[in-house]
């Protein structure tokens, strides 16, 4: 057998996987909510339903059939390409019978043909999931390339929606938008399966030993998308356009929420049919009863913290417009734990023992509750009537499950420390419900609530010692500890003492500014900076000095440092993506979502702004706005294009670097920042890494005398410029003053690792926090700004003492700080964060 890919990572894959499907329109509603109005939003949400039952016929089954059937031949390629072939004939000629009636019905139905556009586009949905083969890759256990891959085109997809969704009738494009996020990225699956299975048509196909299970399969799916969708068609039919709306923000959290507590079933699926396959029933024993747990653990909190904020979360989401949406999200909201709960019954107990037909019958009584109570309760109560049926059909199929289960399950039940998790939403609803009547808008109170209950109900199970609880803390406190210490080999002294010299005076020049306005927020001091003194204009040339250079030198340093590590050894494009996802892309993410963001937030970073959220997407997250950390992105898409140039660099270097100065240039007319970044700074890497092939035989001319003779070709080249002030060539003066400056600045980093200052303590510790430096240090500016703004006001720059004072203060503050967070994230073993 080929080495078991780790449960916990496909754990976190597949809930990223899953919450990306619920992500994309959940940081999208807020805008498109109040663009399109609830009637707006419940077409699109219509039409998404209604090509969901003709997708569900499509697929026929086989998402759920072929993850199990395809896990028991994973380690035989032959058998696996036959079976996937096989499924994948038997979902072309079911999708080919669904386009038919799909067709039929959007031309006989008249309701329907009013909006025929949308239907024709929604319908794409059928086909990008047939070639998708999304269970192939799960079947197999693939889930960080499906994750990748698949929030690589969602985010795509929000930025499109940003750009062309701008009037209550694009509601259109919305919903083709919408289904590009979810299918397109399908299109990669289809390419690249030929590395898991053989494209080639093996022939003798045997369809029939497949139809009976994928027929139970095609049952439940019927049987599950009918009362998933059934109150959406319902209420169109049977209510209005606006109740279809009002009910689609309601279970907007319920339904990411329901993804995180499902996905660890899903990525367990594969695993216990594998342990059914070989009969090793203890193991399948040992993680029904830890999933279980987890579920009651997960689903509860969530569960009863959306009830009692239900209001905030609707109007923070939807806005005031969407008030009817409260009362169904809250009687919605113990599905939670229901769909926890019969997902580990169904799918990871019932499914790998063959047990199909019980799944079956409890969601066809499910399905029958559901359609019953929808059409007793719709006509009298709406979207809280619909909320209703769902509750009561999840709940029987909870019963139904669990009384066929109920001898061999009774244990795993009793296996959940119920009293110990009591006590904890106790104290979690105690200490948050107050939050409810604090003078707080509807962010602040969902932020400060969530802490304080998500806090108080973690930190009593692990004082009550529950064991699971402390089974995750302990794994990971192990692994951290267990983890060897990698020894640095080969170190370039010089190199070091650059990153230090570079971190600090990036720090210098973040501490400078004091009017950022772009598009997606921005903080304006510009009306306090009428009157500078001089010792504040002369920060701004040391800074307008420091910045024409640091980036260029981080990128040139990122090459040469990469030519280091290519020369030790050889890596796959697998390998270097993965690196440096989790090197680059990771802290992006996680610094931005969980520091910057908040810190600007609360500095008053987007005031004004009428869509926060669509802001901190683009503007911060998108790198479209003011982000200090797009330099962690462009850096990653700029290493992933390096490697697959990189043959050809090594051949043409003189050439390469040509033509990374053309794409320099051609870069400052693009529109895209992070586009733009790639082809601005390629360059520079390129740089670093041609320097490195040759930096033994050059770091003999660093010396005083070379460093002088730059420092004037720096000062003849800047009067140059401004002689002649043509435009078209400033890049190429702005690249040699670069070149010039960073030469200035690598002699003073070779001259300071020939002396004794690298073993100082001090140095050391510079050294080694130097990326938390950068990661952490730029948010802090905003609220020591906007203190110092409150209390001196225009003196802050007018005044010599008080500029020195607020410089000096942005300075300590924003390095002491972020020295300080990087240590004791060190000291937690946050490898990717400092």
């Amino acid at each position: 057998m080929a080495k078991q890919k780790s449960i916990k990572l496909n754990f976190i894959m597949n809930t990223f996987l899953s919450m990306s499907s619920f992500i994309f329109p959940l940081i999208t509603f807020p805008y498109i909510s109040r663009i399109l109005l609830p009637e707006g939003t419940g077409k699109v949400n219509f039409a998404i339903s209604f090509v969901s039952y003709f997708t569900m016929f499509a697929q026929l089954g086989v998402p759920t059939y072929g993850i199990r059937i395809c896990a028991m031949v994973r380690d035989n390629r032959a058998k696996l390409t036959k079976v996937t072939q096989e499924l994948l004939l038997i979902n072309i000629i079911t999708s080919i019978i669904s386009y038919a009636v799909y067709f039929i019905v959007l031309l006989t139905v008249p309701t329907l043909s009013e909006d025929r556009t949308l239907y024709l586009i929604v319908s794409a949905n059928i086909l990008l999931t047939t070639i998708g083969m999304e269970w192939l890759y799960k079947a197999v256990e693939q889930y960080t390339y499906i994750t990748i891959r698949s929030l690589i085109f969602k985010l795509v997809a929000m930025a499109a929606m940003f750009m062309l969704v701008h009037e209550k009738k694009d509601y259109v494009i919305y919903g083709g938008i919408a289904i590009f996020a979810g299918c397109a990225s399908n299109i990669m699956n289809f390419l690249s399966a030929h590395r898991l299975i053989d494209m080639k048509p093996v022939g003798n196909y045997e369809l029939k030993p497949h139809l009976k299970a994928v027929g139970i399969f095609f049952a439940m799916s019927c049987a599950t998308t009918i009362y998933l969708h059934l109150d959406t068609i319902m209420l169109k039919f049977m209510a209005t356009d606006v109740d279809v709306g009002y009910y689609a923000a309601a279970t907007k959290f319920k339904t990411i929420l329901t993804s995180v507590v499902t996905s660890l079933g899903a990525v367990l699926l594969p695993r216990v049919s594998y342990y059914v396959k070989q009969k090793k029933m203890e193991e399948f024993r040992i993680i029904t009863k830890k999933a279980l747990s987890f579920v009651f653990l997960l689903a509860t909190p969530l569960m009863f913290y959306f009830i009692i904020f239900a209001k905030e979360s609707v109007f923070f989401i939807s806005g005031k417009e969407y008030g009817g949406a409260i009362i169904p999200m809250q009687i919605i909201m113990p599905t939670l734990l229901l769909i926890g709960i019969t997902n580990i019954l169904g799918m990871q107990i019932l499914v790998p023992l063959g047990k199909e037909k019980v799944v079956l019958i409890s969601e066809v009584v499910g399905a029958v509750a559901d359609l019953i109570l929808n059409a007793i309760l719709i006509p009298f109560f709406q979207s809280e009537g619909a909320a209703i049926g769902t509750l009561v059909a999840e709940l029987l199929v909870l019963v139904v499950q669990y009384y066929y289960l109920r001898d061999s399950v009774r244990e795993a039940f009793t296996n959940v420390q119920y009293f110990k998790i009591l006590p904890a939403l106790a104290g979690g609803i105690a200490v948050s419900f107050g939050v409810k009547f604090l003078p707080l808008n509807d962010f602040l109170t969902l932020v400060v609530s969530s802490l304080l209950f998500f806090g108080v109900y973690g930190g009593i199970l692990i004082l009550l010692k529950e064991p699971l609880v402390i089974s995750i803390i302990q794994q990971m406190k192990n692994k951290f500890v267990k983890r060897k210490k990698m020894k640095k080999q080969g170190i370039i002294k010089e190199y070091d003492v650059l990153r230090v010299i570079v971190t600090i005076l990036v720090v210098i020049g973040h501490c400078s500014y004091y009017h950022i306005v772009t598009p997606y927020g921005g903080c304006d001091y510009n009306s306090l900076a009428e009157h500078m003194s001089i010792f504040y204009k002369g920060y701004r040339f040391l800074v307008t000095v420091i910045y024409a250079f640091h980036m260029p030198l981080f990128m040139a340093l990122s090459g040469a440092l990469y030519c280091v590590s290519s020369r030790n050894k050889e890596r796959s494009f697998k390998d270097l993506w993965q690196k440096k996802f989790f090197r680059l892309i990771v802290p992006f993410l996680v610094v931005s979502v969980f520091y910057s963001i908040p810190i600007k937030y609360f500095s008053g970073y987007f005031e004004g702004s009428d869509h926060v959220l669509s802001d901190i997407l683009i503007g911060q997250l998108l790198v479209q706005g003011n982000s200090h950390l797009w330099y962690l992105m462009a850096l990653f898409f700029i290493f992933l294009v390096f490697f697959a140039l990189e043959p050809f660099v090594r051949s043409n270097m003189p050439l390469w670097l040509i033509l990374s100065f053309l794409l320099n240039y051609a870069g400052s007319f693009v529109k895209t920042r992070i586009v733009s970044y790639v082809m601005m700074y390629l360059l520079w890497f390129s740089v670093g890494y041609a320097f490195e092939s040759k930096r033994e035989s050059l770091n003999h001319k660093m010396t005083i005398p070379h460093m002088l003779l730059s420092g004037f070709g720096l000062v003849g080249i800047v009067v140059i410029q401004k002689k002649l002030s043509i435009e078209w060539l400033d890049p190429l003066f702005e690249g040699l003053t670069a070149i010039l400056e960073i030469f200035c600045i690598y002699a003073l980093a070779c001259h300071i690792a020939q002396t004794s200052l690298p073993e100082k303590r001090t140095y050391q510790v510079l050294a080694r926090n130097s990326f938390g430096c950068y990661l952490y240090s730029d948010p802090l500016n905003y609220p020591v700004l906007l203190m110092c703004a409150t209390l001196w006001n225009e003196r802050m720059f007018s005044n010599n003492v008080y500029s020195l004072l607020s410089i000096g203060l942005r300075f300590v503050v924003s390095f002491a700080v972020s020295l300080l967070i990087t240590e004791l994230l060190r000291k937690c073993k946050a490898k990717y964060l400092y």
